[in-house]
């Protein structure tokens, strides 16, 4: 494994399916692992997508993104050593389509009862 070094991106890159939906905790720490309190963290997506932002928190706040097309790839870079934890990826549910699925399923069960009654 290469040697990683203060202020070098930090890389992912997916493979099969592409997710078009990322999210996590993003932040910044010193060499021994402590946040590093309002530092700027970088997020840029193979798409040229950037979101930028100082993070108060210190290590806690969720980001996510989602993207019109798939994403191949992301790169999260700070001044210091960029850092993630709980990284989920997929694709969403839009709204509509979710609201129609669960007005379908309630429909469905109440017809279904009806039946057995």
């Amino acid at each position: 494994m290469a040697p990683y070094y203060q202020g070098q991106a930090v890389t992912i890159t997916f493979q099969g399916s592409l997710p078009e939906a990322i999210g996590g905790i993003f932040f910044s720490t010193d060499l021994t692992g402590n946040p590093i309190p309002n530092a700027v963290v970088t997020i840029k997506l193979v798409s040229g997508d950037t979101f930028t932002y100082s993070d108060t928190s210190n290590w806690d706040d969720f980001t996510g993104f989602i993207s019109d097309s798939p994403i191949r790839s992301m790169s999260l870079q700070t001044d210091y050593f960029a850092t993630m934890d709980h990284l989920y990826v997929g694709n969403p549910v839009p709204l509509p389509a979710s609201v129609l699925l669960g007005v379908f399923a309630v429909g469905w069960a109440g017809r279904k009862l009806r039946k057995f009654v």
